[in-house]
């Protein structure tokens, strides 16, 4: 039901349907399991689909980039949980009159649930830039309907990950695999017997437009569970190293 939402809000909202003033409007390649990524200037209602209508209200718009905030949002409440960025000196994903941000992009991937003393839900915020894709950070979501939503942001799960994985490595094929860009990425493997959420972690280094060195792939299988108290714990089976030419 809730992926059949998503569907609806998506293709409804591609039919300009969301048309009024609002705080944010939502990247729609973004969205994964209810979740998305949003953009608009703080503070300020645009009609987004009004300003679309006219070329001179659409620069106008464009102009204001550095006053933009993307944020994530749920989907299903319509409500921003969290802003991604708070410096302006940041960079911003925006679609607007038929173009979007050169080179950078921001999207999400739910996690799953998991039940400790309340229900959470994990959501991934992944950032891509031209050469590289990395896991910006992790929203812990406290859904239970007996209180408010409580978001807890962790900024570092993607750092303690590769640093366990690299330990696992050889020094020569730590030396590879840091001379390239980091193109990151998990796919979800299911459950094991204690219930923690398993993954296969990637990180594929490529230096660009090399054609000398080779791309390096670093795999490990990694288990994540949520505490009690909203913080992300990971446990690795395995690390594989492999390299192409």
């Amino acid at each position: 039901m809730k992926n059949l939402f998503l569907f609806l809000a998506m293709t409804l909202g591609s039919l300009n349907a969301f048309s009024a003033a609002r705080e944010f409007r939502i990247n729609g390649y973004s969205a994964d399991g209810g979740y998305a990524i949003g953009w608009g200037i703080p503070g300020k209602l645009i009609d987004f689909e009004e300003v679309e209508k006219d070329e001179n209200e659409v620069s106008e718009l464009w102009e204001q980039m550095s006053s933009m905030r993307n944020y994530l949002v749920d989907v299903q409440t319509n409500q921003i949980l969290a802003t991604i960025h708070t410096d302006p000196d940041e960079f911003v994903a925006i679609s607007l009159g038929g173009m979007r941000t050169n080179h950078y992009s921001v999207k999400t991937q739910n996690l799953g649930t998991y039940y400790a003393n309340d229900s959470f839900e994990l959501v991934a915020v992944f950032e891509s830039f031209r050469w590289n894709t990395s896991l910006s950070s992790v929203f812990v979501i406290n859904k239970s309907t007996l209180q408010p939503v409580v978001v807890n942001r962790i900024n570092n799960l993607e750092e303690r990950m590769l640093s366990v994985a690299k330990a696992a490595l050889t020094p020569a094929q730590v030396e590879q695999f840091d001379k390239g860009a980091l193109y990151f990425s998990m796919k979800d493997e299911g459950y094991d017997l204690q219930s923690n959420q398993v993954f296969q972690i990637a990180w594929e280094s490529a230096v660009p437009k090399s054609i000398d060195d080779p791309l390096v792939t670093v795999t490990a299988r990694m288990k994540l569970k949520v505490t009690a108290d909203a913080d992300v714990k990971f446990e690795v089976d395995q690390v594989q190293y492999s390299q192409e030419n």
